[in-house]
């Protein structure tokens, strides 16, 4: 059994969304709060994480996952497992599908 995804936030932030969204699908996870405030976001230890020093950064399975958008594509499926039936006849399981080539364009308007 995996560990439950640490979700690295700061309440004054934009990372607060997917906390909220974590929390309202009842997924278990570890929140560790980042004070922006006294630059904890640039301290050696979150750096080694999240290069760029930001927040969100949710840790799954040993890996770094960085910036909202990404985040919530992650939360996703995760979220259509536990809003959605498992047993439903005839209906596959959801699949996580991330397009990475609209999210790029999405984000850099290219």
């Amino acid at each position: 059994m995996s560990k439950p995804p640490i979700l690295y936030y700061a309440p004054t932030a934009c990372s607060i969304a997917p906390h909220i969204a974590l929390e309202e699908i009842g997924v278990a996870f570890e929140p560790r709060r980042i004070d922006l405030a006294k630059g904890e976001q640039a301290s050696p230890e979150f750096m080694a994480l999240s290069p760029l020093g930001r927040v969100p950064t949710m840790i799954i399975d040993g890996e770094a996952v960085t910036v909202n958008t990404p985040v919530h594509c992650t939360i996703r499926p995760r979220a259509l497992r536990v809003l959605l039936p498992r047993n439903r006849p005839g209906v596959p399981p959801p699949r996580p599908r991330i397009d990475w080539t609209r999210l790029w364009h999405l984000a850099f308007g290219h």
